[in-house]
């Protein structure tokens, strides 16, 4: 308590505090002036923001002054000022109206001339009507064609020509005109913008915008960041100060708790000074009593060491007598391991010995299953080629896998020539598999002893040609076995009654299901 008490004062000089009891109101007083700094702060940065939009505003309202303003000199430039398009239109208007009445009088001569050819053509006369003297028409029927077609056609091209050009003129001067106008409108436009833009300054800054408005809005801008730069200093010297005196004020509450404490412990009250020097007096016996606590201290480590040592020798005692125990067992866990590796050759040697019985299994189960495959090939073929089976690949081939397993197969189909080969599975349709399955299956069956063959469903995406060929498929495997067919397929079952002669066909069909069971009807 009596560093603390030392430390807080301490602190309290380095704050450079010498009366504490103004503390409070002197942190009010600062705390009420960062309060308006923050209110003028937050105004002139509102003013910033609106000086700096209308900035930008007026930027671009001088940018688009300025394009407009080049693309009128550029019309003024190319066709003149508006009284200047007006009377060029005046006077294209003239010359317009006088290239038609020309053009219409050439068309009227050209029509006199083509009435002309027409009706000598018509009277073929030999003396002119006129005059009455002696004329040969076909010269003047030629005279009168080439006219029309070197003159009058070369005039009216001609008359035709400076009527568009007259007229282009006329539509790109009235279109100046009108853009003339419209760019005028729009400089009126953003004079008026201007005209607002100048009455926003005022607003915001309280003084007239003078020329040049962007440098005059730039000045006042600057001049605004200065103001606002003095005044966020400002503020951080407040800020600053306003920190101190809390941190003062936390410190004198801690130095009147800590001498609260000191009150109490010593159970007398008086100044800072006097409970300082009273604290040291009763530290000052603390410290002889504690003295003699740490020679008491001292001599009970002693004895702890002593206790420990004779604690490590009990445990070392303990250790050595249950080493001696197992170097006792040592002996017969090394006799146990013994017989135990001695087992272990043992059955090394006999899973050595089943290996290789395994794959002398293994070989004679593959010769005679090659010899199966082999001896099974021929049916396959012969049930294939009667069931009618792909029109290219005729032969069929069971290849083992060795890369994969000794004991998978693949179904390899063959041409005639056996020069192209494939994979059933990759290449035959749906159709053409199940033809392969029907076939495969028979030609087991045909090896097997039952002498009953067993077909679910068989004849799936067959057609009727392939229907008939495994019908007779069936007929004759049962002059050899039994053959039991169970089917959803109306058209194999008339197939089969069609085919197979009475005697030798039973068929019977499921009529419904009873409460005994189904119920069963002969067909045949």
């Amino acid at each position: 308590m009596q560093k603390q008490h030392i430390s807080y004062s301490n602190q309290l000089s380095d704050l450079k505090i010498k009366d504490g009891s103004q503390i409070a109101e002197e942190a009010k007083t600062v705390t009420l002036e960062l309060s308006e700094l923050d209110k003028q702060l937050a105004n002139l940065h509102a003013k910033e923001r609106e000086l700096k939009d209308l900035g930008d505003d007026a930027r671009r309202i001088r940018d688009c002054i300025s394009e407009v303003t080049d693309d009128v000199n550029s019309i003024i430039e190319g066709f003149g000022d508006e009284i200047a398009i007006t009377q060029k239109q005046r006077l294209l208007d003239d010359q317009e109206s006088q290239l038609k009445k020309d053009l219409d009088r050439v068309g009227v001569y050209n029509n006199l001339l083509n009435l002309a050819i027409t009706y000598i053509e018509d009277t073929k006369q030999d003396v002119c009507p006129v005059c009455e003297r002696p004329t040969e028409y076909e010269m003047i029927l030629s005279s009168i064609r080439k006219r029309i077609s070197e003159e009058l056609v070369k005039r009216m091209e001609d008359l035709r020509q400076r009527l568009q050009r007259i007229r282009d003129d006329k539509d790109k001067s009235v279109q100046a005109l009108k853009e003339l106008k419209r760019l005028k409108k729009a400089l009126n436009e953003f004079d008026a913008k201007l005209g607002d833009a100048k009455k926003r300054f005022y607003v915001i800054s309280g003084i007239e915008l003078k020329e040049p408005i962007l440098e005059s809005v730039d000045d006042q801008i600057s001049a605004l960041e200065k103001e606002i730069d003095e005044k966020e200093g400002k503020t951080e010297q407040y800020k600053t100060l306003l920190n101190d005196l809390k941190r003062a004020m936390a410190i004198i509450e801690n130095l009147g708790s800590v001498e609260k404490k000191i009150t109490d412990a010593l159970g007398i009250s008086g100044s800072s000074n006097e409970l300082l020097n009273v604290l040291a007096e009763h530290i000052q016996a603390k410290n002889e009593e504690s003295e003699k606590l740490q020679l008491i201290d001292e001599t009970l480590s002693s004895v702890d060491e002593k206790i420990n040592l004779l604690e490590d020798i009990a445990t070392f005692l303990r250790r050595r007598q249950s080493l001696d125990t197992l170097e006792k067992s040592l002996a017969e866990i090394d006799k146990k391991l013994a017989t135990q590796h001695g087992k272990l050759q043992k059955l090394q040697g006999l899973v050595e010995a089943l290996t290789d019985i395994r794959d002398s299994a293994n070989s004679v189960k593959m010769e005679e299953l090659e010899d199966i495959l082999s001896s099974i090939g021929g049916d396959i073929n012969a049930m294939y080629s009667k069931l009618l089976g792909h029109p290219f690949f005729i032969s069929l081939e069971l290849v083992p896998e060795e890369e994969r397993d000794i004991h998978i197969y693949r179904i390899v189909a063959y041409g005639k020539d056996k020069r192209y080969s494939t994979y059933v599975r990759t290449r035959f349709s749906q159709t053409q598999r199940n033809l392969v399955a029907i076939a495969l299956f028979l030609a087991m069956a045909k090896r097997a002893s039952a002498g009953l063959v067993i077909l679910d469903d068989p004849s799936q995406s067959l057609d009727l040609g392939h229907k008939k060929a495994f019908v007779e498929v069936l007929q004759a495997l049962m002059q050899e076995m039994q053959v039991i067919v169970a089917t959803a397929d109306e058209t194999l079952v008339e197939q089969l009654i069609r085919s197979v002669q009475r005697e030798e066909l039973s068929a019977y069909r499921l009529h419904r299901w009873g409460e005994e069971g189904p119920v069963i009807e002969g067909i045949r």
